[in-house]
Parts: structure tokens; sequence; C-alpha cells
């Protein structure tokens, strides 16, 4: 009886080792997947201190730092997917910063990609400054009105005084700087598993930019929430679009 039972016993055991290891296989495990962030004129990078010229308008940036955060991605199912403590920095200084490693996304065939650009309301004033949200980036306000979602900083042949401050913020719907972004990628399914990373490239437009802020006027200093900040915090939004899916 005690071998019939033991035997039985280390069958079970067998079975559910093994139906652990088909849920383990390669097949199943999560994936991962990376978002790339350019910045171009004319589908040329742009890059910090070079004037960028849009017809006879010109602008120049001496910094230019935003926040992405809260990435969602969407499956054909239309199940969401989220970033746990979803707080990127992408900084036009610094390379590294505009290329994302989304990791330990579940298995699967997604169709489209959603985030925003900004900080959540919770979290902006939660008094949490670690990782991507540090103090040592200075992208922090004050306690009251938390994190410049966006920040940009140099020079415009269309401003009288030639210099520009724009630091964005804020999540009141008319003052704030908070922008939701949902792109599908034109169709095509992105698949994810451990075997393949996609890649997300999406391209921010200085030449729709310029424009937009043209339409602003010669407006210097924005360093608090108001309704300029926020429209050229909509400008800054409307630039930012899906390119191409690499699988």
């Amino acid at each position: 009886m005690k071998a019939r039972f033991f035997w039985g016993l280390s069958f079970a055991l067998v079975f559910i080792f093994s139906a652990c290891q088909r849920d383990e296989s390669p097949n199943n495990l999560p994936g991962k997947v990376k978002i790339e962030f350019e910045h171009v004129l004319n589908e040329i990078p742009i890059e910090l201190s070079q004037w960028i010229i849009s017809g006879n308008d010109s602008m120049q940036f001496s910094r230019f730092k935003y926040y992405v955060s809260n990435i969602q991605l969407i499956n054909v199912n239309g199940d969401i997917w989220s970033e746990p403590q979803s707080y990127h920095l992408i900084d036009l200084s610094n390379e590294s910063s505009m290329l994302l490693s989304i990791v330990n996304v579940p298995k699967g065939d997604y169709s489209s990609i959603r985030f925003i650009i900004g900080i959540d309301s919770t979290q902006n004033v939660s008094g949490l400054h670690e990782g991507s949200l540090s103090l040592d980036n200075g992208m922090f306000w004050n306690e009251t009105d938390g994190y410049q979602f966006i920040d940009l900083e140099g020079n415009a042949s269309f401003m009288v005084a030639d210099t520009f401050v724009y630091q964005l913020g804020g999540t009141s719907p008319d003052t704030g700087s908070l922008h939701s972004k949902s792109f599908g990628f034109d169709g095509a399914v992105m698949s994810i598993n451990s075997e393949v990373t996609p890649q997300i490239h999406l391209a921010w437009d200085a030449a729709l930019f310029i424009s937009d802020a043209i339409s602003v006027g010669d407006v210097q200093g924005i360093t608090s929430p108001s309704s300029i900040g926020h429209t050229l915090s909509v400008a800054f939004s409307n630039a930012l679009g899906f390119e191409h899916l690499h699988q």
C-alpha cells in the first residue's frame, strides 16, 4: 500500500514539474520592446545648439527635456498591459535616454501603444524623487506645481529678445501640460515573445512645433503652469508621431 502511495505521489510531482516546465518554455516567457524617440527636421535628426530653419524662421535649443510616463501596450483582444513605475526622462543631450527598453511584457500580439507626455497627477506631487524623477535632473519646480513635464530653452529668430525658456507643467485642463498619446502601428501587429525584440519608432517634428510656437507670439519666459504654456505643450505633443515598427 505504501509503495503504491509513494509511486502515485512521485508520478504527480513529475507531472506538475513537467507542466511548470511547459509553462516556462521560451514560447510562453515574457519579452521586451524598445521605443525609439527621434527628433527631426525634414527627417534629419536635430541636435542641441544646432540652428533649425523652417521657412523664414529658425530656432536653437540649448536644453530639450521631457517626461514620458504610464506606458501601456494594448493587444489585439483589447487587453491592456501597463509598465510598472513607468517614468522616463527624454533628454536630447543624452542619446541613450531616447531609446527605452520596456521589459517583462507578456507574450502576445499587440496593436497599439499609449502613454503620457508628462507625469500623472498623483506622482507629480507625491514627493517621491527617485530614478528618472530625481531632483538631480533639474526638472522639479516645487511641492505645489510638481515637475516640469517639458523643458525647452534656447534662441529663436521670431523672439524680440532672441532667447526663450519654456518650462511647461501642471495637470489642470486649462493651464497644464499633461497629454495622452496613442498610436496604432499602421495596421501592423507587434508580436512579443522572449525570442524577438520589436522596436517602435516615434519622431518629433521640429517644423510642426516651430509653426505653432510662432502663433503663440513673443513670449520669452514660462516658468509655471499657464494658459500659454498649455498651448505650447499641445503644440509639442502634436509634433510627436508614429513613424514605423521594426519587427
